[in-house]
């Protein structure tokens, strides 16, 4: 199985998390995955749970897609830093190149990594 066509055009995804909680989380597409800081609204979110996962255009519009997705642990090394930049948006990271790459080394090794999966 794979994630819908629309996570391609959209940034959030809506995670229904145990608990009856819901939380909006930012992501990037990476392949067939989605890219997202688990230390967040994914907090206390282990390896392997299954959960429902939605995308919609505004924040209280209707759903453009729901789907159901796994959590999966990623290691820091296997996430790119231009992948990462993309996650983090438009967060100013540094006045020159060189502190924007050593903050965003700095983020890569001190936050939680997720892929969500089909």
């Amino acid at each position: 199985m794979s994630l819908p066509s629309e996570v391609r055009s959209h940034q959030t995804v809506w995670i229904d998390a145990p608990g009856g909680r819901t939380a909006a989380v930012r992501y990037e597409m990476d392949g067939d995955r989605l890219v997202c800081f688990g230390d967040d609204g994914l907090g206390g979110l282990v390896t392997g749970t299954r959960i429902t996962a939605g995308v919609r255009g505004l924040a209280d519009g209707p759903l453009d897609a729901m789907f159901w997705v796994r959590v999966r642990d990623l290691d820091p090394q296997d996430v790119s830093i231009a992948l990462l930049s993309d996650l983090v948006g438009d967060r100013p990271l540094g006045r020159t190149s060189e502190e924007v790459v050593r903050n965003l080394e700095e983020m890569r090794h001190s936050r939680r990594l997720v892929a969500l999966e089909a």
